[in-house]
């Protein structure tokens, strides 16, 4: 069996993958990534999907260098318990935002260790995150109320800017499919794994 694996992997090697990022190149990937809350009570992890398009090779004459411009979209849900014993908060955060890419052949330009396989870059982003809260009864699941009926706090929607900056590698396994795996924080999360394809 592990003869097998082994023999799949080098098949896939072989199958002419590049991590040679070119002009025109576009680059789909869905990342799942860490929460980004400090000791939720309980969350799901931050899914996103990152579109990126390569503008220039060679950027500023700079051998190796690529600039790519994009987007990304996010979700997330956790809870938070509330200074009531009765009482809890749910988080529900969308966030969207706009992506600057620079890929640059580190290991090749630095170290003499050129791989068709492997691309690094750096990322800066710029977007929005919008909050949906809800207090909730912990006895009835229901938006939490006070004693003489009144809804403690109402559902509201709360929004703010998200800088990011993030460093990430990402490895093809084919022409057209790839691991990646980002730190830094793009206004979500401080780790993101995923895949990647490209057209």
């Amino acid at each position: 069996m592990k003869r097998i694996v082994l023999s799949l992997f080098v098949l896939l090697l072989a199958a002419g993958a590049s991590a040679q990022v070119v002009e025109g190149l576009n680059v789909v990937t869905l990342r799942m990534g860490d929460n980004g809350v400090s000791s939720p009570d309980a969350g799901t992890p931050t899914m996103s999907l990152a579109y990126e398009y390569e503008l220039f090779d060679d950027f500023l004459d700079v051998e190796s260098l690529c600039l790519g411009v994009g987007g990304q979209f996010g979700f997330r849900h956790y809870r938070r318990t509330a200074n009531f014993p009765a009482f809890y908060y749910t988080y529900s955060d969308i966030m969207y935002a706009l992506r600057g890419t620079l890929h640059y052949d580190i290991l090749g330009e630095f170290f003499g260790m050129h791989s068709d396989h492997i691309d690094t870059y750096a990322t800066l982003s710029l977007g929005m995150e919008h909050t949906h809260v809800r207090y909730i009864d912990k006895l009835t699941g229901k938006r939490a109320v006070t004693k003489d009926g009144v809804i403690r706090t109402p559902d509201s929607w709360r929004r703010r800017m998200m800088p990011g900056l993030q460093l990430g590698c990402r490895y093809w396994f084919t022409p057209n499919l790839g691991a990646v795996a980002e730190v830094g924080f793009d206004g979500f999360s401080f780790i993101n794994v995923g895949i990647s394809t490209c057209f």
